[in-house]
């Protein structure tokens, strides 16, 4: 998307992949939303003679995959004016294939996850450039020493530990275990509650790491060492959406309804994917949720969105067929069947407001807001 500056984007549209530099499936749930958020308040913003006078805001957009490596290092090229974009196997750096102007860059928004919005920073700190993250919360980014130049839009975790905490004591359970993954989100929350957790009389069972390779073996031995300590009924989890499904999908084989009480921080929330399917082992659960404002006039935005009009945005079409399961163009046969759409599908049917819709769009306003 042109402009006179650049505010460039990182969003996860699609999910992890096998492999570093190789991403997963669209990420219909998340991803797309908040990317339309971003394009919807570059919209705004441009339409509004009165925040921006003579002055038009541009983008080039990063999917970050999930994968640290490849956000840091996407963002490194493009700052070192190497061509960036991988779109239907073309290398491009614009919608039009020109060259891209790292001078022209102003600020970035994103990442969402904790590591990715660390890999990021780590290039533009140096720089002294302008990052604005919707959606870390990991209590490490308080360091301004370390990270100078980046802001956010959503408070940091340490609120996560003591809402945790409170509700163990409030229920009476004051025996908890403790299961993280290696990643900032996950380290800093479980140090944030063992030490809140020992302010408050709250004694911490067993610490469990979950390994970043998820075999079905590691998750369910990590149920077996929860289950060790018995009496431990609460169970705070600091992961990721993805690693927090798999270590109730490993609970869940270990049939241990009603032995454990989950509790999860804003990565797991109101998340329905963590849960789908998993109803009887997560049942109680209490999960701490963003306070999120509507974004005006982005409800009916989205809605109207359609793949004829939409054509700013390269993945709403795969975003489409997997939402609807349908094509939208005829696809050789090592695709799996489907209908052709009918062009009769709407969004209005299947759709869910994301909790980071407006944290991303408040964070491309404040930023038009410093220019």
């Amino acid at each position: 998307l042109s402009g006179d500056v650049l505010v460039n984007g990182l969003f996860p549209v699609h999910g992890a992949g096998d492999t570093t530099f190789v991403c997963g499936d669209i990420n219909k749930e998340k991803g797309i939303q908040t990317l339309e958020a971003f394009l919807y308040a570059i919209r705004r913003i441009n339409q509004d003679a009165n925040l921006l006078p003579s002055v038009s805001l541009g983008t080039l957009v990063l999917d970050t995959c999930y994968s640290p490596i490849q956000a840091g290092q996407d963002v490194s090229n493009l700052q070192s004016r190497v061509v960036l974009r991988l779109h239907n196997n073309e290398l491009s750096a614009s919608s039009n294939g020109e060259p891209a102007n790292a001078t022209n860059i102003m600020a970035y928004v994103g990442g969402k996850e904790d590591d990715i919005t660390k890999a990021v920073a780590g290039v533009l700190s140096p720089l002294m450039i302008t990052q604005v993250s919707y959606g870390s919360t990991g209590s490490i980014f308080n360091d301004r020493g370390v990270f100078p130049t980046l802001l956010r839009t959503v408070p940091s975790n340490e609120q996560q530990a003591v809402v945790m905490v409170s509700v163990m004591k409030e229920f009476g359970w004051s025996y908890a275990s403790v299961v993280y993954t290696s990643d900032a989100y996950g380290v800093s929350g479980k140090d944030l509650f063992v030490q809140t957790a020992q302010q408050n009389g709250v004694c911490v069972a067993t610490i469990v790491q979950i390994p970043d390779v998820r075999t079905n073996d590691a998750m369910d031995r990590i149920i077996e060492q929860l289950r060790a300590k018995r009496g431990a009924t609460a169970v705070a989890v600091f992961a990721g959406s993805a690693a927090t499904r798999s270590l109730l999908q490993a609970a869940d084989r270990a049939a241990t309804a009603g032995e454990f009480v989950w509790f999860g921080g804003t990565t797991w929330g109101t998340e329905q994917d963590v849960t789908q399917g998993l109803g009887f082992v997560s049942r109680g659960a209490f999960t701490i949720v963003l306070k999120s404002d509507i974004l005006a006039g982005f409800d009916t935005y989205f809605r109207t969105l359609r793949p004829s009009s939409n054509t700013r945005n390269p993945w709403f079409n795969e975003f489409w067929e997997e939402t609807f399961s349908c094509y939208l163009t005829e696809k050789d046969p090592s695709f799996p069947p489907r209908p052709s759409c009918t062009g009769a599908e709407r969004l209005e049917d299947s759709w869910v407001h994301d909790t980071f819709v407006s944290y991303t769009a408040t964070a491309l306003f404040s930023i038009a807001h410093g220019l």
